[in-house]
Protein backbone atom coordinates (compact mmCIF):
# COMPACT_ATOMS: atom_id res chain seq x y z
CA UNK A 1 0.00 0.00 0.00
CA UNK A 2 1.49 3.34 -1.02
CA UNK A 3 1.86 6.04 1.61
CA UNK A 4 -0.98 8.10 0.22
CA UNK A 5 -3.26 5.03 0.25
CA UNK A 6 -2.18 4.18 3.81
CA UNK A 7 -2.78 7.73 4.99
CA UNK A 8 -6.15 7.81 3.17
CA UNK A 9 -7.03 4.58 4.96
CA UNK A 10 -6.05 6.10 8.32
CA UNK A 11 -7.99 9.29 7.57
CA UNK A 12 -11.16 7.28 6.97
CA UNK A 13 -10.99 5.21 10.15
CA UNK A 14 -13.67 5.80 12.76
CA UNK A 15 -12.97 8.35 15.49
CA UNK A 16 -12.23 5.43 17.82
CA UNK A 17 -8.84 5.13 16.12
CA UNK A 18 -7.68 8.75 16.50
CA UNK A 19 -4.79 7.47 18.63
CA UNK A 20 -3.55 5.41 15.66
CA UNK A 21 -3.55 8.43 13.36
CA UNK A 22 -1.78 10.54 15.99
CA UNK A 23 0.88 7.88 16.57
CA UNK A 24 1.47 7.31 12.83
CA UNK A 25 2.10 10.97 12.09
CA UNK A 26 4.32 11.29 15.14
CA UNK A 27 6.40 8.28 14.06
CA UNK A 28 6.56 9.56 10.50
CA UNK A 29 8.13 12.81 11.74
CA UNK A 30 10.80 10.93 13.70
CA UNK A 31 11.70 8.07 11.34
CA UNK A 32 13.10 8.88 7.93
CA UNK A 33 11.59 6.63 5.24
CA UNK A 34 9.18 4.93 7.65
CA UNK A 35 7.79 1.91 5.81
CA UNK A 36 4.07 1.25 5.63
CA UNK A 37 3.10 -1.46 8.11
CA UNK A 38 0.64 -4.27 7.75
CA UNK A 39 -2.16 -3.13 9.97
CA UNK A 40 -5.74 -2.98 10.97
CA UNK A 41 -8.18 -3.36 13.82
CA UNK A 42 -7.65 -6.41 16.01
CA UNK A 43 -10.39 -6.52 18.61
CA UNK A 44 -10.06 -3.55 20.96
CA UNK A 45 -6.64 -2.63 19.56
CA UNK A 46 -5.23 -1.53 16.24
CA UNK A 47 -2.16 -3.46 15.15
CA UNK A 48 0.76 -2.08 13.14
CA UNK A 49 3.33 -4.70 12.11
CA UNK A 50 6.56 -4.76 10.14
CA UNK A 51 7.90 -8.18 9.16
CA UNK A 52 11.26 -8.18 7.40
CA UNK A 53 13.57 -11.13 6.72
CA UNK A 54 15.62 -10.15 9.79
CA UNK A 55 13.19 -8.38 12.16
CA UNK A 56 9.60 -8.39 13.37
CA UNK A 57 8.06 -5.36 15.09
CA UNK A 58 4.47 -5.12 16.27
CA UNK A 59 2.77 -2.07 17.81
CA UNK A 60 -0.63 -2.51 19.43
CA UNK A 61 -2.53 0.76 19.84
CA UNK A 62 -5.51 1.56 22.05
CA UNK A 63 -5.59 4.57 24.39
CA UNK A 64 -1.90 3.85 25.01
CA UNK A 65 0.31 1.53 23.01
CA UNK A 66 2.74 -1.29 23.48
CA UNK A 67 5.27 -2.85 21.18
CA UNK A 68 7.11 -6.13 20.70
CA UNK A 69 10.33 -6.61 18.71
CA UNK A 70 12.02 -9.85 17.66
CA UNK A 71 15.43 -10.13 15.98
CA UNK A 72 15.01 -13.33 13.97
CA UNK A 73 18.77 -13.89 13.61
CA UNK A 74 19.80 -13.49 17.26
CA UNK A 75 16.52 -14.40 18.95
CA UNK A 76 16.60 -11.15 20.93
CA UNK A 77 13.15 -10.00 22.08
CA UNK A 78 12.29 -6.55 23.44
CA UNK A 79 9.02 -4.94 24.49
CA UNK A 80 7.45 -1.95 26.20
CA UNK A 81 3.87 -1.50 27.41
CA UNK A 82 1.57 1.33 28.39
CA UNK A 83 3.29 4.07 26.40
CA UNK A 84 1.78 7.45 25.65
CA UNK A 85 4.71 8.65 23.50
CA UNK A 86 7.22 6.77 21.31
CA UNK A 87 10.39 5.91 23.21
CA UNK A 88 13.88 6.35 21.80
CA UNK A 89 14.15 2.56 21.68
CA UNK A 90 11.01 2.25 19.55
CA UNK A 91 12.30 4.89 17.14
CA UNK A 92 15.61 3.00 16.84
CA UNK A 93 13.74 -0.24 16.07
CA UNK A 94 11.48 1.43 13.52
CA UNK A 95 14.60 2.68 11.76
CA UNK A 96 15.86 -0.93 11.62
CA UNK A 97 12.65 -2.31 10.07
CA UNK A 98 12.47 0.61 7.64
CA UNK A 99 16.05 0.35 6.36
Amino acid sequence: MAKSNWEDYLANLPEKWDSVRKLWFELKKKVKDLKIPAGGPAGDEFELAWNTPKYYLDIDVSDTFSWFFWDKETGEELEEEGLAEPSDELIRLLELVSS
